[in-house]
């Protein structure tokens, strides 16, 4: 998987550190929980999404969680 990580600040990363887990098996598991669980697990800052993909995530998440990040 190929994105643009930021590194954006977020309250979890000191409880959660970092993951041991390859890019290939972190794709994996967001794979496995689109699959079973219709889980989507996507970063806003993937190079994968288009523009206008990227802009509608963005505002789903602030519409159900409130305000912009970071």
């Amino acid at each position: 998987m190929t994105s643009m990580n930021p590194q954006l600040p977020c309250s979890l990363v000191g409880m959660l550190g970092r993951s041991s887990l390859s890019e290939e098996e972190l794709e994996n598991l967001r794979r496995k929980a689109w699959w079973e669980q219709g889980l989507l697990i996507v970063h806003p800052w993937d190079v994968r999404l288009k523009p206008g993909e990227a802009k509608a995530l963005n505002q789903i998440a602030e519409r159900l969680y409130g305000g912009e990040r970071g």
